[in-house]
């Protein structure tokens, strides 16, 4: 489960993820956690290079199970690595829409999320509205998408 930023942070998107990582673990699956740096969705240079480089070093047929808020960046790292690796992206929330963005900046993150969710073999989403609204304007199939509501 590869993720931006600090797990341990009180907020509900960390929280969210670290149930996923527990849950899964309750499965039987083996999770392995692996931070990609702080700053996303604008990480620095440096830490988007290494966020690449660690993903690009995980073994052929991976399933990676990616959180957005790093993955909606990561589009031309996408775009070379989905053959190989089964990535499922977790979309909280599309970047786009996050408030206080210029019109440039959301139509940046928007093209870089849409290219990204391209590749995702699946994406998995918060909300019955993140879904919607990632058929409607990022062009992810409905059939393509798992929503998983916070709490269960």
């Amino acid at each position: 489960f590869a993720y931006p930023g600090n797990l341990a942070l009180n907020t509900g998107g960390y929280a969210y993820d670290r149930r996923v990582i527990s849950g899964l673990g309750d499965l039987g699956w083996s999770v392995t956690p692996l931070p990609l740096g702080d700053g996303f969705p604008a990480p620095a240079p440096d830490v988007k290079s290494e966020a690449e480089r660690m993903l690009s070093d995980l073994p052929d047929g991976t399933l990676l199970l990616i959180d957005g808020l790093a993955y909606g960046v990561l589009d031309e790292w996408a775009a070379r690595e989905a053959n190989r690796l089964r990535i499922v992206a977790l979309v909280h929330h599309p970047l786009a829409l996050e408030t206080g963005l210029d019109i440039g900046r959301q139509g940046l993150l928007h093209g870089s999320e849409r290219r990204s969710l391209s590749f995702a073999r699946h994406v998995v989403v918060t909300s019955p509205m993140t879904a919607r609204g990632l058929a409607e304007h990022y062009g992810v199939s409905p059939d393509n998408v798992t929503v998983a509501l916070p709490g269960t």
